[in-house]
């Protein structure tokens, strides 16, 4: 109990952080398969 309340920013950003990553992750990909669906409708 009292290492949480020590370091309160250690334990929020290593519960946050998987999740950032993985929102980030989704993002970027779906970034990318809009680029490419993009290129293919153009190009065809």
């Amino acid at each position: 109990m009292y290492d949480s309340e020590d370091n309160p920013e250690q334990q929020y950003e290593s519960s946050s952080n998987p999740a950032m990553s993985y929102v980030v992750l989704s993002v970027l990909l779906a970034v990318v398969c809009f680029i490419a669906a993009m290129a293919a409708w153009t190009s065809a």
